[in-house]
């Protein structure tokens, strides 16, 4: 039972990380090779916000919302909650700058 909510948890920020991440980098490439739209350049600033307002409220609420899990079974959480977000700010400069 003590790896059920670190597993919640992890599909919880893979759940949310993943599609964001996944639309930035799409809009970058598309971006990069001169194609990207108004429309794409919207959905990379909308994507930046959510995954913004995620590792706000995720950093923010940990011990709030998810007592149950001690902090020595948190690695697996962390670990990939961590990697989603090295790779958001090393993908989404772009979308940070005010329009």
């Amino acid at each position: 039972m003590k790896t059920a909510a670190p597993a919640r948890l992890v599909k919880l920020v893979d759940d949310v990380m993943r599609p964001a991440g996944a639309t930035i980098s799409a809009v970058t490439k598309c971006q990069s090779a001169g194609q990207a739209t108004t429309e794409d350049l919207a959905a990379g600033y909308r994507a930046a916000s959510d995954v913004l307002k995620f590792i706000d409220g995720f950093d923010s609420d940990w011990n709030r919302r998810f007592p149950e899990v001690p902090f020595s079974t948190s690695d697996a959480v962390l670990r990939t909650y961590r990697q989603y977000q090295l790779r958001f700010w090393q993908t989404a400069p772009e979308f940070l700058l005010p329009r």
